[in-house]
């Protein structure tokens, strides 16, 4: 494999075209093929609608998600509302997707450009179409979820760091202020890449063979710097605190406390304080020390190492770790890749802590390490595509790439799949509602989809503390998935006995059988 180096610009853009117009197929062929909103979308939706209708200061402070990818709902929302004829929550959950969408076909810019500096144009080719086509990754890329628009910033960050690293002009350094403080602003992990690029630039100014002139060393660490704390800045400044999402500080919280092993988030509020967490949950009894503590530590490094082998597609990690040996000395011709490693290593250990003191980890908190590690993927299948065809007498040309291709069929096939079809359910329940429910009434619905589908998401219900409602609209799922944690705020004894049972919606699963059933509670 070759040494990093410019590429044609011609050729450089015909491969983008193609990389584009795959992306767009992809993309699109999601959008017409949704069944329901992601479950977090509908928070994002939410908040949109909050920044539009409210005071975006008190939006941003009080808010659950970093704003950025709220904000691109929005003005995504100004085009679709325009031309989306259907109910609101239908249009504002088309207007996440476009934003998500969009931003997913640009990201196979600055991920080709990332694995053209890291190995050569190939790699960065096949690597940009391969994360395109991983069900883990390719399934968020046209969801209501803010990961689109993270890897967009995060991916041109780390093109930027690798760039500055290895040259000697600081500017690049104000280039991964900008876009690490623009995927802070999206999700809390951005600040890991200006972090990370803060430390490798300060490491290698102590090695005498790699020391900048330190007038270029302090105007590149006041480039980075100015370029993140003007952005972030004001941010940090109106929240308070570094993130305003729960799991950091709750967990930082459990941290300042000594708390061991705290409650798992069993209770429907702490569901709805995590709106995305369909995760993977720890299954054993509440409490700390002894035997249960051990157990849990065992829990959150199976868990962890198992969630990461789904989201590299089972077998993609084999290539990966092959790569990392073969191409050991891109740590020490390509800087920028120490930036990479810092960032998967704090996560890595970030996740870690999240199982074990939280009790809960999801899929798509690896997306990141799957982010990095993808190049080395890709570039693992390459080298034994070449070494296969090595083996051969005509040395077919096509047998590398080949294996690449085989593996972006492979994972296409999962990632077209329709997003969300299991939840049909919920969207009946949210339309029978939207008929029949009042403005007296009260919808608890912990799973956020029949209320959001009703209409009710997108404005204030009213509390039942300020008083006694007409009728309580109780949505539950029964199914023998992890799902009955986020049970009810009501209680169900009390459900059960005076409860009325109006109507019920199968939901369509694979190998779990599963029922929407809603029951009205008159007072």
């Amino acid at each position: 494999m070759d040494e990093p180096s410019p590429a044609p610009p011609r050729r450089d853009r015909r491969l983008l075209l193609l990389l584009v117009m795959l992306a767009l197929g992809f993309r699109a062929w999601q959008l017409t093929h949704t069944e329901v909103a992601a479950r977090d979308c509908i928070a994002y939706v939410r908040m949109a609608w909050k920044l539009e209708h409210g005071d975006w200061r008190q939006v941003v402070r009080e808010g659950p998600h970093h704003p950025a990818y709220p904000l691109a709902v929005l003005a995504a929302s100004a085009v679709v509302r325009r031309v989306d004829p259907g109910p609101l929550p239908d249009t504002m959950q088309h207007s996440a997707q476009s934003a998500s969408a969009l931003a997913g076909v640009l990201l196979v810019v600055p991920m080709f450009y990332l694995g053209r500096e890291l190995f050569d144009r190939r790699v960065g080719f096949w690597t940009a179409l391969l994360f395109q086509c991983l069900p883990a990754s390719g399934r968020v890329l046209a969801d209501g979820l803010s990961e689109a628009l993270f890897f967009l910033f995060a991916a041109t960050a780390f093109w930027l760091a690798v760039v500055a690293l290895n040259r000697r002009s600081p500017w690049p350094f104000a280039g991964v202020g900008l876009f690490g403080a623009l995927a802070y602003l999206t999700r809390p992990e951005g600040a890991l890449i200006v972090a990370a690029t803060s430390g490798v630039l300060v490491a290698l100014q102590l090695r005498r063979g790699t020391r900048r002139p330190w007038g270029n060393f302090a105007l590149s660490a006041a480039s980075l710097a100015l370029a993140t704390l003007l952005l972030a800045g004001p941010f940090v400044l109106i929240v308070g605190r570094l993130t305003p999402k729960h799991t950091p500080n709750a967990l930082l919280k459990e941290l300042s406390e000594d708390h061991r092993h705290p409650e798992s988030p069993d209770s429907a509020a702490t569901a709805a304080l995590n709106p995305a967490l369909f995760g993977v949950y720890w299954p054993g009894p509440i409490g700390t020390g002894g035997e249960h503590a051990d157990r849990r530590l065992g829990w959150a490094l199976t868990t962890l190492l198992d969630e990461l082998w789904k989201a590299s597609f089972y077998v993609l990690w084999l290539p990966a770790l092959l790569a990392l040996w073969r191409w050991r000395d891109r740590f020490r011709l390509v800087p920028g890749v120490w930036v990479m490693a810092a960032v998967c290593g704090v996560l890595l250990l970030t996740l870690y802590f999240v199982a074990v003191w939280m009790g809960y980890l999801s899929e798509r908190h690896t997306l990141l390490i799957v982010f990095c590690g993808v190049y080395w993927a890709a570039a693992g299948l390459l080298f034994l595509g070449n070494r296969l065809a090595a083996t051969l007498p005509a040395r077919p040309d096509w047998i590398a790439p080949a294996f690449v291709v085989l593996a972006c069929i492979a994972g296409a096939t999962r990632t077209l799949e329709p997003l969300h079809g299991e939840r049909t359910g919920f969207r009946e329940a949210g339309h029978w509602l939207a008929e029949h429910a009042t403005a007296d009434d009260f919808i608890d619905d912990p799973y956020c989809w029949a209320s959001y589908y009703a209409g009710w998401y997108l404005r204030e219900q009213p509390e039942l503390k300020k008083g006694v409602p007409k009728r309580v609209f109780v949505v539950i799922e029964w199914s023998d998935n992890g799902h009955p944690r986020l049970q009810p705020a009501s209680d169900m004894n009390y459900v059960m006995e005076h409860g009325v049972l109006v109507n019920t919606w199968p939901v369509r699963r694979r190998d779990k059988s599963a029922q929407i059933v809603l029951y009205e509670v008159r007072f």
